[in-house]
């Protein structure tokens, strides 16, 4: 009986170690050749081919894992490469002016890292008068930005006030 036993363990063992995927069709794209990809969609489904490139509807950017992994629209890429471009995530500078304003339109400015922000500068945030200071590509109020913020923004509101916004002035009580 327990030579039987050994000999189930030494096939299960070996039923587990033995694993070979035909020529020409794959499980993943390590199974594939240099250049080509595992093709995981129907009708084609793991067969080895070659990246698509023309940046049409079946376009895919290749990342040398076992996972095809591309875009189709800018709302499939991540927000530090919001723009689709030939299949692939890339920055919004790569991409075609108002790209980022396509993408989502309360951050329409391409930022200098080639990511979508608010703003690029204090000018741009005229939305919310208690967020009217850019501050790391975003709108936020007076007091989180520089103590010459609503000066610099505009000489008629000069002072920022509890609110966040800028104001012609701010009055001070003083107690007695």
């Amino acid at each position: 009986m327990r030579g039987f036993g050994t000999f189930v363990l030494a096939l299960v063992l070996a039923g587990g170690a033995c694993k070979a995927v035909k020529s020409g069709y794959c499980e993943s794209n390590s199974d594939c050749a240099p250049g080509q990809r595992c093709n995981l969609d129907w009708p084609d489904k793991f067969t080895c081919v070659a990246p698509f490139v023309d940046g049409g509807a079946d376009a895919i950017a290749e990342v040398g894992s076992d996972t095809a992994v591309g875009c189709h629209t800018d709302t499939e890429c991540p927000s530090g490469a919001p723009v689709c471009l030939n299949g692939a995530c890339s920055g919004c500078g790569s991409g075609p002016a108002g790209a980022c304003a396509a993408r989502d339109p309360s951050k329409a400015i391409c930022g200098s890292d080639g990511t979508c922000h608010e703003c690029a500068a204090s000018s741009d945030c005229s939305g919310d008068g208690t967020k009217p200071v850019c501050v790391g590509g975003a709108c936020v109020g007076c007091g989180a930005g520089p103590v010459t913020a609503c000066a610099t923004r505009g000489a008629t509101k000069p002072a920022c006030a509890p609110s966040g916004g800028c104001v012609e002035c701010v009055s001070i009580r003083l107690h007695r």
